[in-house]
């Protein structure tokens, strides 16, 4: 039974079951749509009842093929990028040894280690010298240039710089002929790190007048290197220094992270001993920051002046 009449220039169509029990109203525009319905694809159509949960129109082995389905493609996303379960041996490469069975890096090189038996890494050079690898290289470039390996007896060409005394174990020589690298200036100690981050460092704003370590940079007829991100770090700089700079000048530095002991940013501010100009260039928008920042630097680190 089904009954129509007008309603504010709308038909309103009345349907009703043969008990009479259920009526749907439906209200339709002079086109003949539905008014307050939005259409949808038949994909996402879902038969209600009115008597239970909705009935899906797919069946169970299609619901359960459609599950699987994101379940793969969501554990894909997860691991992209992780290589959690990637084998160095499926790469035809060797398993990574355990801690306890490579050799501490200070022994290596010779030095003794600060950890001694709390250390995680090995410490019988006799063991490792014996069942070590075979040399990569002939001659290392590091011992013939600086007179020493950084690497130790782990260095890809240890028979160069390496000898066995009575007992077995290896030791480093020196070469008196290289002449020692030079040093990296302005590193982050441990001590400061520390400091910075619980925010325990004292600024002293008449520091720089106490100290008498302003003094005026004489910048004409010079090359200046001007500050320059991504790409006027410490290599660059070393680099342009060789072919004739005079003055450099570090990447521009957040003066906020730089209290705040980010290494990031630290590594910034960084000098070699070849730069005999340096300065730092630092950027915030709060005075204060600016101000405590120049402080700091000034008292821990070598720089000759900072760019705001």
């Amino acid at each position: 039974m089904s009954s129509c009449v007008e309603e504010n220039g709308n038909a309103v169509s009345e349907k009703k079951s043969e008990n009479g029990s259920e009526s749907v109203v439906a209200r339709n525009n002079r086109n003949g749509r539905k008014v307050g319905i939005l259409r949808l694809k038949k994909d996402y159509e879902v038969c209600w009842n009115f008597h239970g949960a909705p009935e899906e129109k797919d069946s169970t082995a299609q619901v359960e093929g459609n599950r699987e389905k994101s379940k793969r493609e969501n554990s894909k996303k997860r691991k992209r990028g992780m290589n959690k379960g990637r084998k160095l041996k499926d790469l035809g490469l060797k398993d990574r040894k355990p801690l306890s069975e490579q050799l501490c890096h200070a022994l290596a090189r010779g030095d003794e280690c600060v950890h001694k038996d709390n250390c995680k890494f090995s410490h019988d050079l006799k063991t490792y010298w014996e069942t070590r690898e075979k040399d990569v290289r002939d001659t290392c470039v590091f011992f013939e240039k600086h007179g020493s390996c950084p690497q130790g007896v782990k260095c890809l060409a240890s028979k160069s710089h390496t000898k066995v005394n009575e007992d077995g174990i290896p030791y480093q020589v020196k070469n008196l002929e290289g002449k020692p690298p030079l040093k990296k200036i302005n590193e982050l100690s441990y001590e400061l790190k520390l400091t910075l981050r619980k925010k325990r460092y004292s600024f002293d704003p008449e520091y720089l007048g106490r100290s008498g370590k302003t003094k005026a940079v004489d910048f004409s007829n010079k090359i200046y290197v001007a500050p320059l991100t991504t790409t006027g770090n410490l290599p660059f700089r070393r680099i342009v220094k060789e072919f004739g700079a005079d003055i450099t000048c570090g990447e521009m530095a957040m003066a906020r992270q730089l209290l705040q002991a980010k290494p990031s940013e630290w590594a910034l501010v960084r000098r070699h001993e070849s730069e005999d100009i340096f300065g730092v260039q630092l950027a915030d928008s709060d005075p204060k920051i600016l101000g405590d920042c120049v402080t700091m630097l000034a008292k821990e680190i070598d720089v000759d002046f900072i760019d705001l």
